[in-house]
């Protein structure tokens, strides 16, 4: 197998890292000659998801993210379960109330997508 390097962008924030490093290596200082690049040290949180080194492997979670999206709508003290909603029943674009604050309803969804 040859070797593969993965290079992940967002913004301003690049990722870089493969099985070969002295390839990784390299291109990290031709990048650095076009680009001023930061190193950051090994990866720990990157676009909600955070990251631990093990002997075994990497473990990955997005449980801080989560924690920030609970404090963020001051849900912190809610209990869990299994599923917010009451199993099989038939949903109706005219039941209930609207919302007061679409806008949070929104967010929120948009920020576990």
């Amino acid at each position: 197998m040859g070797s593969i390097i993965f290079l992940l962008v967002y913004v301003d924030d690049v990722i870089i890292t493969g099985n070969n490093s002295p390839l990784t290596e390299q291109l990290i200082e031709t990048l650095d000659i076009q680009f001023a690049l930061k190193d950051l040290g090994q990866l720990r949180y990157f676009l909600g998801i955070q990251v631990r080194y093990l002997d075994s492997g990497l473990l990955i979670n997005q449980s801080k993210y989560v924690d920030d999206l609970l404090h963020k709508l001051q849900m912190t003290d809610v209990k869990p379960m299994p599923s917010p909603s009451v199993q099989g029943r038939k949903l109706s674009k005219t039941d209930g109330q609207p919302l007061s604050e679409p806008y949070i309803y929104r967010s929120t969804i948009g920020a576990l997508q």
